[in-house]
């Protein structure tokens, strides 16, 4: 069977899945959250413009990380073996633009809402997307490619802070 989308994660998180269909998760709680728990604020004229602008710059972000995979000749997918080490491009900055990209375009919902309960899902992804995605990504990098990639977590945030 190819690789499953739901399994036990070896960090003790229950749920491994797939970076998109934790975004969707949620992108959909946040949604749920502003209609059962509606802890708004009130300004349009700041924070729809603003959400636009999180919510392209997370997709272009996450697209060019993509691409910079692809120009590379090594898999996107979280679960696979990489067959080299991305350092370039959006990785000089970021050892995970991808998942930042996908957080900037969950806040842009939440900004977008105008709701604090659904910004306030931002950080719980943070924490579940290094739990169940991250670190053991970082574990396997780490024994694929020994010293460089020690040298890239060194001088690169695994975040933008």
């Amino acid at each position: 069977m190819a690789h499953e989308t739901l399994t036990k994660a070896s960090t003790g998180f229950p749920l491994r899945l797939y970076p998109p269909l934790w975004f969707a998760i949620f992108a959909l709680t946040a949604l749920a959250l502003d209609r059962l728990l509606p802890l708004s604020f009130d300004l349009p004229w700041l924070a729809r413009p603003l959400a636009l602008l999180m919510a392209f710059g997370g997709g272009c972000l996450a697209l060019w990380a993509a691409l910079m995979f692809r120009r590379q000749h090594t898999t996107v997918h979280p679960y696979a073996e990489a067959s080299s080490l991305v350092t370039r491009g959006p990785y000089r900055i970021t050892r995970n633009p991808m998942y930042t990209g996908l957080l900037l375009t969950l806040a842009a919902i939440g900004l977008w809402l105008q709701s604090f309960t659904a910004l306030a899902l931002a950080p719980l992804f943070v924490f579940v997307i290094n739990r169940c995605n991250i670190l053991p990504e970082e574990r396997r990098l780490a024994t694929l490619f020994g010293e460089d990639y020690h040298i890239y977590r060194m001088r690169t945030r695994r975040w933008l802070w």
